[in-house]
């Protein structure tokens, strides 16, 4: 190594111009290193190889102005130039380090009822087009759709999960994370929104509350159904009938949807002036979708319909009342439970009412 160094030296005392693999070095040069000396073999510059902190125990000083190297740090591989008038290494050029891939628009299709399946999907990119390897599906249930009280349900390689008991009344979402076969991994996580609730189809709604009489001009009268929660009542309604001639005399259809005031269930109040005093009356809830009565209620007696939805059937006596004396703000309500079907309920009142929510002391589970 010596005996090169004093040649290149001698060479350089010599001459103006050194030349590797030539014998012409160009005038302009000091040094000149050719690519090839016989136009078959070829070969490049190599700057010296170093580490951060190989680098820095380099003794640069101003007079080292433009000295050049190749930093190698972890991922980081660049031409660095020494810059002697601010005294630090500047980046001539940096190799481009390998991405993660990255997943967006993640979602999930399927009917969110118990027992069935939901499938994931999302948009799998990567810089440098690394192929897809076995991606990352984490699945949240939530109180609603902002994610509250969220909690993990499952994880894994699998894009399809499905709905449980404990899902019921829950809004669910996916995580994916996007794993490549090669390069760097796994990659950017995409997150759907929220959708739901779940529903159970077993479980349908039901009259939770009704005021039909009091001691003045009978004052908020209305009904009030019950159900799981996000339900859209659009798809009932409510037939009213007169216990004297058994016919309809009225009937509302229902519209909004119900919220979530207790384990997946709540309640919705529709006004409704003119509901008759009873002796016997009664009230029939209907799904518009199967024209089927899911629920054919009576006060201050029974009787059988002669006609509309209910035609036929007879009602259920709910076995308390009101009357001309009832004070005003009172109802006739379902307590007790648990349960989420009117049958694991009893009728009671007049009470203090609960319009449009549960009823104190009414017991909802899923």
């Amino acid at each position: 190594m010596r005996i090169l160094v004093a040649i290149l030296l001698l060479c350089l005392g010599v001459q103006a111009q050194v030349g590797i693999n030539t014998t012409t070095p160009s005038e302009a040069t000091v040094l000149e290193v050719a690519s090839t000396r016989n136009n078959t073999d070829y070969g490049g510059f190599m700057p010296p190889r170093v580490s951060a902190a190989q680098r820095d125990a380099i003794p640069v000083t101003t007079a080292d102005d433009g000295l050049l190297i190749f930093l190698q740090e972890g991922s980081e591989r660049c031409v660095q130039i020494y810059d002697g008038v601010v005294g630090a290494w500047k980046n001539v050029y940096c190799m481009p380090v390998n991405a993660a891939p990255v997943a967006s628009n993640a979602q999930f299709t399927g009917t969110l009822d118990l027992g069935e399946s939901l499938t994931a999907s999302f948009t799998y990119t990567d810089p440098e087009g690394d192929t897809a390897g076995a991606h990352i599906y984490t699945w949240y249930r939530a109180d609603d759709t902002s994610g509250t009280n969220q909690t993990q349900i499952q994880t894994g390689t699998g894009s399809t999960y499905s709905l449980t008991l404990a899902d019921v009344g829950s809004y669910i979402a996916v995580e994916v994370i996007p794993v490549a076969v090669t390069g760097s991994s796994p990659g950017v996580a995409s997150t759907s929104s929220f959708n739901g609730p779940v529903f159970d189809p077993a479980i349908v709604p039901w009259i939770n509350e009704i005021h039909y009489d009091d001691v003045d001009a009978d004052e908020e009268e209305g009904v009030e159904i019950a159900g799981p929660a996000g339900l859209d009542l659009s798809d009932y309604t409510l037939v009213f009938y007169n216990g004297l001639n058994n016919q309809v005399y009225d009937s509302l259809t229902l519209s909004g949807l119900i919220d979530n005031e207790s384990n997946g269930f709540g309640a919705v109040w529709f006004d409704r002036a003119g509901i008759q005093n009873g002796s016997p009356d009664g009230i029939a809830l209907v799904d518009n979708t199967t024209n089927t009565v899911l629920e054919f209620i009576s006060y201050e007696g029974s009787f059988t319909a002669a006609d509309g939805a209910a035609n036929g059937q007879t009602s259920f006596d709910i076995g308390v009342s009101e009357t001309n004396s009832t004070p005003n703000g009172s109802t006739l309500q379902l307590v007790g439970g648990p349960g989420n079907q009117p049958g694991d309920f009893s009728w009671t009142g007049p009470v203090a009412h609960s319009r449009g929510d549960l009823n104190n002391g009414q017991t909802i589970i899923n």
